[in-house]
């Protein structure tokens, strides 16, 4: 799954209006959706969807919804944000 996939299917998750552009409508206003790279719309996209991750020495695991998985680095360097994403996209 591409990162823009992702993030569509996490949009469609959270009930967010999203345009493939990389923008949003959130709460009225147009932004932009960048919950890989921004902590604050990731950690609200991860409390909106109750998804629990837990941090071990080399791999971030996630749980949402029934579904779980596990993200290693340093192959993802992003770790605890595809954790989020891919959970979101899962449930999207």
């Amino acid at each position: 799954m591409t990162d823009k996939e992702m993030l569509a299917y996490a949009a469609k998750a959270a009930g967010i209006e999203y345009n493939y552009g990389y923008y949003v409508k959130l709460d009225g206003c147009i932004k932009d959706w960048e919950p890989l790279e921004d902590d604050g719309q990731r950690y609200l996209l991860a409390k909106k969807l109750d998804i629990r991750i837990n941090f071990g020495p080399r791999y971030v695991s996630y749980v949402a919804n029934g579904i779980c998985g596990v993200v290693r680095w340093p192959e993802d360097a992003k770790d605890d944000a595809y954790a989020i994403m891919r959970a979101a996209a899962e449930i999207g």
